[in-house]
């Protein structure tokens, strides 16, 4: 039999062998794993997760708290257990055993028991410094040796089981947290985006908040970093969709002649660029995100957009390279009809008897006569009664530049209206050619733009609509008690300031639409669709119903290929016939785009304001003939077949 001292010291290799050996292998597995760190986004070979479980997922860097590199492990293996109660030393505990024994007074009778039994004395052995919840106390006999083993054994049984438990997941916010697991410091976080591989990541804690993945639906697992543990059942969180920048850049794209670009959320308006070789750089803004620019043949075009915000972001450019035409001798596009409804004309010049003939001469069936607002009707008889007798209809535009009218001056409108309009006075006992009557009277020219005004702050622009509005609710009831075949027509132009305009003449007078009987508009330029646009939307956003929409003004200079100033965003070097194509291009495009709703369309002007070739200012040379009544090629041949069929 083997003295008992010696029986403990078989115990304890026994011990070694059977329970903390193993247990201490088991513990070094969970550290052995990140010995070197993997690159996020990259799961090795070797170590990839299975259905079965049969291996683990190997951690891909620290995602601890908001620091998203990677994890840095512990170089101190040499940790083991203690005898009995299950705390980590610094080195073996065994040495440390024996040293004592050598260096003590210990006798041969220490060791060995004076009857030679293998039982000592308890007050022989050391107590063991185990707790209650670790280790029970350990059996001095034979057979307690092998329960105390057996004890020890089953304990490190249950501390393997216990870290290799899955933690219970929940979610706050975009902040997910796990329940913590006895004996273990670190886990393995997995985060799985849509279209995307798995990543994984070391993490020091129980709490991560990954980054935002706007727009998707991401999932989240864990695990304790030890070999086999388990995964805990997967959390999600669904991000929401991104807030778009304001300033970000649109993407342009083309098709046919027509540039657009994608719209980019709360924004309604962009600024658009247009580059012809040759020519000066050409800003506009557009209420949309398309536009048709004015054909260049022969030449390569590049155009650019970008939001109408500050400091936005412009887009990458595009360009259209045209083919080459002939000037010399162009082919005048077929002209279109609208409908009976629609009036097409032309603005006549200060001096109206004068050009008369002009007018004449191109076939006009209305025309756009100017007075001022004061002007006493008894003295507009003797013009209004030589375009009637041509067979012209007068469109009578009632001026007040720089200012807007009084109350008295609006409702004198009442008193052109009894006159000159269907069943007036001015026309009984007269024998006229039929629809020469007048039928509507214009209320101010362009008093939305800020070129006649020299205070153009947003309070005094809104001011100025308002009180705009408010003449028109004068004018309209005038000319209704005078003549309810007389219509007024309303400046719906938004120049300047997007919207404010129509937006304030309806805060003025919430009823404007259903007094108005259309509303008028400049839309000079290739964005005219665009500009007409946002009159129709704004009026319909403040309450309007769908009024007529007249041109009252759009025109082209043109000095036959010589290059001018500026021609509002057109070919500032436009041939006679690059005119007549943009004009008749443009008519059909109204005619399309706005159907019967398009009232009326009056080009400017009649005749060119100075000789060819004298001039280099757009105004000059906005005529459909020139400057001594000869014809502009093309142009007038293209304005004459479309005055004749409307």
């Amino acid at each position: 039999m083997v003295p008992a001292t010696m029986g403990r010291k078989a115990m304890v290799a026994a011990l070694c062998a059977v329970v903390v050996c193993p247990f201490a292998v088991l513990m070094s597995t969970q550290v052995a794993r990140a010995d070197e760190p993997v690159p996020l986004g990259q799961v090795p070979q070797t170590d990839v997760q299975t259905d079965e479980g049969a291996a683990d997922d190997q951690p891909l860097g620290d995602w601890s708290g908001d620091d998203w590199s990677g994890h840095e492990w512990s170089d101190d293996w040499s940790a083991d257990i203690s005898p009995g109660d299950g705390t980590f030393m610094d080195s073996p505990p065994w040495d440390d055993w024996f040293d004592t024994a050598a260096t003590s007074d210990l006798t041969w009778e220490d060791w060995f028991g004076d009857d030679g039994s293998d039982s000592a004395s308890p007050a022989d052995e050391p107590s063991p410094d185990v707790s209650a919840t670790e280790a029970p106390t350990a059996d001095t006999s034979e057979s307690g040796d092998t329960a105390s083993a057996a004890t020890l054994l089953a304990t490190a049984t249950t501390l393997a089981t216990d870290v290799l438990a899955a933690p219970t997941m929940s979610v706050s916010g975009t902040t997910i947290s796990w329940t913590s697991i006895s004996g273990v410091s670190s886990y393995v976080f997995v985060r799985k985006v849509p279209g995307q591989a798995a990543q994984y990541s070391v993490v020091n804690g129980t709490s991560v908040t990954p980054p935002v993945v706007a727009g998707q639906t991401v999932s989240y697992g864990v695990r304790t970093n030890v070999s086999g543990s388990n995964w805990a059942n997967e959390v999600t969180i669904t991000y929401p969709a991104a807030t778009v920048d304001p300033k970000t850049a649109p993407r342009m794209s083309v098709s046919g002649n027509t540039v657009s670009w994608t719209a980019i959320p709360s924004v309604s308006s962009y600024v658009f660029v247009r580059k012809v070789p040759g020519q000066t750089t050409q800003y506009s803004i557009v209420n949309g995100t398309s536009v048709t620019p004015p054909v260049v043949a022969g030449k390569t075009v590049g155009y650019g957009v970008r939001t109408n915000v500050s400091g936005s972001y412009w887009a990458n450019e595009i360009s259209i390279t045209y083919p080459a035409t002939s000037t010399s001798s162009p082919t005048s596009p077929t002209p279109t009809a609208i409908d009976g409804t629609f009036q097409m004309g032309i603005t006549a010049g200060s001096s109206l008897s004068y050009e008369l003939s002009f007018l004449r001469g191109l076939g006009a069936h209305t025309a756009r006569l100017d007075y001022g607002i004061g002007t006493s009707a008894s003295s507009m008889a003797s013009v209004i009664d030589a375009y009637a007798k041509a067979g012209i209809r007068p469109l009578l535009l009632a001026t007040f530049y720089g200012r807007n009218p009084t109350t008295a001056e609006a409702q004198n409108l009442g008193t052109w209206a009894a006159m000159y309009g269907p069943g007036g006075s001015f026309w009984a006992g007269k024998t006229y050619p039929a629809n020469t009557a007048v039928t509507s009277i214009e209320l101010g020219n362009e008093t939305s733009y800020t070129y006649q005004f020299s205070d153009n702050s947003s309070s005094t622009y809104a001011a100025r609509a308002q009180t705009y509005a408010l003449r028109a609710k004068d004018a309209a009831a005038a000319i209704a008690a005078s003549n309810s075949r007389v219509g007024l027509l309303v400046q719906g132009d938004n120049a300047q300031q997007q919207t404010a305009w129509v937006q304030n003449m309806f805060r003025a007078v919430p009823d404007l639409g259903q007094r108005a009987a259309g509303w008028t508009i400049h839309p000079y330029g290739p964005n005219w669709a665009a500009r007409i646009d946002s009159t129709v939307n704004s009026t319909a956003t403040a309450g309007s119903p769908a009024r007529p929409i007249w041109v009252t003004e759009w025109g082209l200079s043109s000095d036959n290929g010589r290059c001018l100033s500026d021609n509002y965003g057109w070919n500032k070097c436009m041939t006679y016939g690059e005119a007549a194509s943009t004009l008749h291009s443009v008519l059909s495009g109204m005619h399309t785009r706005y159907g019967s709703r398009l009232g009326a369309f009056f080009l400017y002007q009649a005749h060119d304001q100075y000789a060819t070739g004298t001039k280099t200012g757009r105004e000059a040379y906005f005529g459909a003939l020139q400057s001594n009544g000869s014809a502009k090629g093309a142009y007038t041949t293209e304005l004459k077949a479309d005055l004749a069929v409307n």
